[in-house]
């Protein structure tokens, strides 16, 4: 540790301090009268007072010039060791009852690095976590991830190894010799696991549609394969439900004719009831198999009542009439049509949303179509255009008004409106909605009406106003929406271009479209799931809403819920508050068809709301339990490293100490501080005073 002093003065500075302590001292001594009469022995010790008390001057002079302590540390810091163990089903399939034997080889492996290099150990499965793990019960394995997770978390530090412990099977995420690697150190892999191929028969892959409607034919394709089972015969049977308990709807019987047989069969199944259904794939097991968890497979699909129809009229052929049809038609639930022209008359008498883009214009008010859309409660979305009449608009509805020509054009960007509240905006949302370019909206005034909710306002240059850009309303029922811009195409192709997706601007058009089409729910108490179709690592998520007597959201009461499985087992939970509503994280629970009930009470009165849904089971770790060290050789080899076996742990430990770019780095560090504040300054002051006034009255009596 080095330590240096340096001033807020000049150098020069410290001269003038010297200057002032011998000054005190002489005036103090040597021109005192009473001193020069002092006794002779007194007079002996002159000089010594005065040099202690031109030291203690000197010294508080020097401290008003704040000189500044700044002292170096040098820290030698060991490098980072990175052991990673796959904890995933497929590993402990292997190694069976023997999994404590692997964990303690690694432990070891641990122990013996841990003298000279600091490690560093995580198990992973589809997530990163600190430490060691021998429960090897992860039902997903992301090497990708593994090895981008020691990239964020190490980036720029002193990475010296990482030592990979898997069976090279992934079955999420990508291939990890892909993964953009930035520590510069060599990666070390052990291969666990068994490359030799058994006897088994397998479901690879059940492709089919997650959404189906009643009623309509969907396509299953199954393909399977046989590894070491030539000559065998193999039955494929589908059935709706569970094996033992579900109908049988196809079989097929099939012959393996080579070592590693393939084969797909496309299976036409017809959707007959609603809800969440289950399909069971399933492949009778043939002799000699040891593995027969992979011959069957579940799968969900979600059976609705129909597609929501779309129509879009436009007053003429415009890019926003696509940019709309793609970003619904991402939709499964929706179907569009659009029709364009003067002449366009279509038939709306099925539709569930009709948008009109540009119209009513000064050649087409379209009153026909509008008065027939709130005849039959067929909810409209406006957008505005070049081509919009003002005059026509305002007469068709009454959410909002325009006072002004819609034939000048301003371009406004979109700004967020406070407290809307009609669905969710997430956080991140607006970062992007924000910087998309301008829309071209119509010059004029721009007055809401009542029972409307403001999505957006408009930016003019760089003004923020009032005017709102979309605008949603429900009046007594009867939901329509404003969109006050043409250019939708643009914030299409802005969002395509940062980010490869239109996943915000779709989301967003949908969450509308979503809020027009489903007719009110006046319920009182409502509870609502994310997602009816779950894996059984997914967490299940429920929001609540209650209303008093004049429908405004409240949560002052206490509400709560109890989840039910088909056995009769209930999981009772209550429900955390929000800003004006209700939210429940009920984390993860096993496979299964699940009930809930949520309750809550508001003035005497008890309010409940109920659903169901389903989670199902992960089985992809068991459909390939056979190693794959390539991946792991291949790892390896790329980086600097070599594959070696779990009884070559030694090998790894030897490898690493002997290479010549794993080695400690040393840091020097820096840290100021101000003299004053040194207790030993403080100390010392005390000491020079003291001893000068105590041989002072000892020796002279003054």
């Amino acid at each position: 540790m080095n330590n240096t002093i340096s001033l807020q003065y000049p150098t020069w500075f410290i001269f003038l301090c010297l200057l002032l302590g011998i000054a005190f001292a002489l005036i103090l001594y040597f021109r005192d009268r009473k001193f020069k009469e002092a006794t002779s022995e007194f007079s002996r010790w002159l000089p010594f007072l005065a040099f202690l008390r031109g030291l203690g001057v000197f010294l508080i002079a020097l401290l008003l010039l704040s000189p500044m302590l700044k002292r170096q540390f040098t820290d030698i810091k060991k490098p980072y060791i990175l052991l990673l163990e796959d904890v995933s089903q497929s590993v402990g399939k292997f190694y069976k009852n023997d999994t404590t034997t692997l964990s303690q080889s690694l432990t070891q492996l641990q122990n013996q690095l841990s003298d000279n290099y600091e490690v560093r150990t995580y198990h992973f499965g589809e997530n990163v976590a600190e430490g060691l793990n021998n429960n090897f019960d992860e039902k997903i394995t992301d090497l990708s991830a593994a090895l981008q997770a020691m990239n964020d978390r190490y980036a720029g530090q002193n990475v010296g190894a990482v030592i990979l412990a898997s069976d090279g099977i992934y079955n999420q995420g990508n291939n990890p010799i892909y993964t953009p690697w930035q520590l510069q150190a060599p990666v070390y892999t052990l291969a666990l696991g068994d490359t030799t191929p058994q006897k088994d028969v397998r479901i690879d892959r059940a492709l089919h549609n997650n959404i189906v409607y009643k009623n309509a034919k969907f396509m299953l394709r199954a393909e399977f394969s046989a590894i070491n089972a030539q000559g065998s015969n193999l039955q494929l049977s589908v059935y709706e439900g569970k094996v033992n308990s579900g109908r049988k709807i196809f079989s097929k019987s099939y012959t393996a004719k080579n070592e590693r047989a393939f084969f797909s069969e496309d299976i036409e199944i017809e959707a007959k009831e609603l809800g969440i259904k289950e399909y069971t794939l399933a492949i009778s097991p043939i002799s000699g198999e040891e593995n027969t968890q992979n011959n069957s497979q579940s799968i969900f699909v979600e059976v609705l009542e129909g597609k929501q129809k779309v129509i879009i009229v436009a007053a003429s052929p415009h890019p926003d009439v696509m940019a709309l049809r793609m970003l619904l038609d991402n939709n499964e639930n929706i179907e569009t049509e659009a029709f364009t022209g003067k002449n366009a008359n279509p038939s709306i008498a099925d539709a569930d949303l009709l948008i009109l883009h540009g119209l009513p214009s000064a050649r087409n008010n379209a009153e026909a179509l509008i008065s027939q859309a709130q005849r039959s409660n067929i909810p409209i979305w406006f957008v505005l255009t070049a081509q919009t009449s003002a005059a026509n608009f305002n007469v068709a509805q009454k959410m909002l008004q325009i006072k002004g020509s819609t034939q000048a054009m301003n371009d406004c960007k979109a700004i967020p409106a406070k407290d809307f509240n009609l669905f969710t905006i997430e956080n991140n949302w607006w970062q992007v909605l924000e910087n998309l370019p301008p829309l071209a909206v119509p010059y004029g005034e721009y007055a809401a009406g009542n029972n409307t909710a403001v999505l957006m306002n408009q930016k003019i240059g760089s003004v923020n106003t009032q005017y709102p850009l979309w605008i949603l309303a429900d009046a007594n029922g009867y939901k329509s929406a404003v969109l006050c811009g043409e250019g939708l195409w643009r914030w299409k192709m802005y969002e395509y271009e940062k980010s490869n997706n239109n996943d915000i601007l779709s989301a967003l058009v949908n969450k509308v479209v979503q809020y027009l089409v489903v007719k009110s729910d006046k319920r009182k108490f409502k509870v609502n799931i994310a997602k009816k179709l779950l894996n059984e690592n997914e967490k299940i998520r429920f929001d609540a809403e209650l209303y008093n007597e004049s429908y405004e959201r409240i949560n002052t009461p206490e509400a709560s819920l109890e989840i039910r499985n088909s056995d009769g087992k209930d999981y009772p939970f209550v429900f955390s508050r929000t800003t004006d509503a209700y939210t429940l994280d009920a984390g993860i629970l096993p496979p299964g068809d699940y009930t809930y009930t949520g309750q809550a009470q508001y003035n005497g009165q008890n309010y409940t709301a109920s659903g169901n849904f389903t989670i199902k089971a992960l089985e992809i770790e068991r459909a390939n339990t056979t190693a794959n060290h390539q991946v792991l050789y291949s790892l390896s080899e790329k980086y600097g490293g070599k594959m070696l076996y779990p009884n070559e742990t030694d090998s790894i430990v030897q490898l690493i100490k002997t290479n010549e770019n794993i080695k400690p780095v040393m840091y020097n560090s820096y840290k100021s501080q101000a003299a004053i504040n040194l207790r030993w300054i403080f100390g010392l002051l005390l000491v020079v005073f003291a001893l000068e006034w105590f041989l002072r009255k000892y020796f002279g009596g003054y």
